[in-house]
């Protein structure tokens, strides 16, 4: 469990700092905004897209090798990416390392985390789990200062070899555990003819939109308002505290509360929170209180979305 927290710590709370390195990633390659949010959106794709690779292959391997493999090729994108001549090459290195290194962190060592717990096994993937908020809350302000004294590319050695350090040792502790949290050789279910699928795919993909453009883009907007970079970056960090509380207290909730109920409730906060930032106007207390809504609701989204798959 503690070998999953802190994996999520550093890959997480590096890659969801990449709003605090959207400006000086921006200016050192005179790109767009639009240009620039690509190199997030690459990164963002290849987390979700290698778990179908990472848990199977963790299920039969065990976590330690997949850790190791997303610790190296994670420091390596961030090195390489503080010497791209051109955004398009930081792009797939900085897209591809990070990508890459949070697809095979989060699903292996939560993986190994169901099949180590059986009694206490909520409590131990929520602490698991919160590794990611927390990474957010304390890595994005670290990222701010870094940017504003050292800049972009010195920042990407600086994260590039805490990743090559932190992660390989934190797999030296994820250990296989004694059975799979799932069966290895379950028969395959058509989950895609069922309406409820369906609907729950659709769901879960225009949330992900909700959530992760204004993650790329909250914190440049708060410097476009005339906030200093370090009190934009705290912007991402009450973020990330909010999505560790969600996951927390919402799947604290989940075990005594309709479970659909409460992710339904994810997306209403996530609205919300997308209301007060319209009428915000750059605002930095409406922004807080998007920050927490944003976060809390990301957080409980991601921990209730498998319960909710199960149940459905």
């Amino acid at each position: 469990m503690a070998a999953a927290f802190v994996s999520n710590v550093v890959a997480f709370g590096i890659t969801y700092s990449f709003g605090v390195m959207f400006e000086g990633l921006s200016a050192e390659f005179g790109a767009g905004r639009g240009a620039t949010a690509a190199v997030f959106s690459v990164a963002m794709a290849l987390h979700f897209l290698l778990g179908f690779v990472t848990g199977p292959a963790s299920d039969r391997h065990g976590p330690r090798m997949l850790l190791f493999a997303g610790g190296a090729v994670m420091s390596a994108g961030l090195l390489l990416t503080s010497m791209a001549p051109t955004l398009w090459i930081a792009a797939v290195t900085y897209g591809v390392g990070t990508g890459v290194g949070t697809g095979c962190t989060y699903v292996p060592a939560i993986s190994a985390v169901a099949g180590w717990f059986e009694r206490r096994r909520p409590i131990a993937l929520r602490i698991a789990i919160a590794g990611v908020g927390v990474g957010t809350l304390a890595i994005a302000p670290l990222a701010a200062r870094l940017v504003g004294h050292y800049g972009v590319r010195t920042t990407c050695v600086i994260f590039g070899l805490a990743t090559a350090l932190v992660v390989p040792a934190a797999a030296l502790f994820a250990h296989r555990p004694p059975h799979p949290a799932c069966p290895a050789h379950a028969p395959p279910v058509l989950v895609f003819q069922a309406p409820s699928f369906v609907r729950l795919y659709a769901s879960a993909a225009g949330f992900a939109v909700g959530v992760f453009v204004p993650m790329a883009f909250l914190a440049p907007f708060a410097e476009r308002h005339g906030m200093s970079a370090l009190k934009a970056a705290s912007l991402v960090a009450i973020m990330g505290g909010a999505n560790a509380g969600g996951r927390l207290i919402l799947g604290a909730l989940a075990a005594r509360w309709d479970t659909l109920g409460l992710y339904r409730t994810c997306f209403l906060m996530l609205g919300l929170g997308l209301v007060v930032w319209l009428l915000g106007n750059g605002r930095y207390d409406y922004l807080v209180g998007f920050a927490v809504l944003l976060g809390t609701a990301h957080g409980g989204w991601t921990t209730l979305l498998p319960a909710v798959t199960a149940q459905l």
